[in-house]
């Protein structure tokens, strides 16, 4: 059963070209499940927007980092994995943020970790030395069947 996401918040749609751009930058292929969600919805957060960590505390999903350029003329998704971002925040290469919560910690892809050729869904915690890891589900449609109204209980 699919489940029904509104994303709010979003941005212009980017191209395919532009997301392979980006993938260039970084050197890898974006999971298809993620790229045919992040095409049309970058810079958006998702409703539900809650989830359950392996821990059983409630988390909050955030939102898809930007494709496009902000004023300043950066762009999101490529500075929050720029080299200078890796090294602040001790993370490794393999590693690539795709969201950022309200409290600023961040929901990656980790390319360390492959489930039939798809990154495993990690959750970064900023505010740990070197960052604290958990990983979240095996890939992104995993994710998003995770994501529920606050309240509600664990399914």
């Amino acid at each position: 059963m699919d489940k029904q996401i509104t994303w709010e918040y979003k941005r212009m749609s980017v191209t395919d070209e532009v997301l392979r751009e980006q993938e260039k930058l970084l050197g890898i292929r974006l999971p298809d499940d993620f790229r045919e969600v992040f095409i049309e919805n970058h810079g958006a957060g998702p409703v539900p927007e809650c989830y359950y960590a392996s821990n059983g505390n409630g988390r909050n999903f955030g939102f898809l980092l930007a494709l496009d350029k902000d004023e300043d003329g950066e762009v999101e998704f490529t500075d929050a994995n720029s080299p200078y971002m890796k090294r602040e925040h001790n993370m490794p290469n393999e590693v690539v943020i795709f969201s950022i919560d309200p409290a600023g910690n961040f929901l990656c892809f980790d390319y360390d970790q492959l489930n039939d050729g798809y990154p495993s869904i990690i959750f970064w915690d900023h505010e740990v030395e070197g960052g604290a890891v958990k990983k979240i589900c095996n890939t992104f449609t995993e994710l998003l069947q995770m994501l529920h109204e606050v309240g509600d209980e664990e399914s």
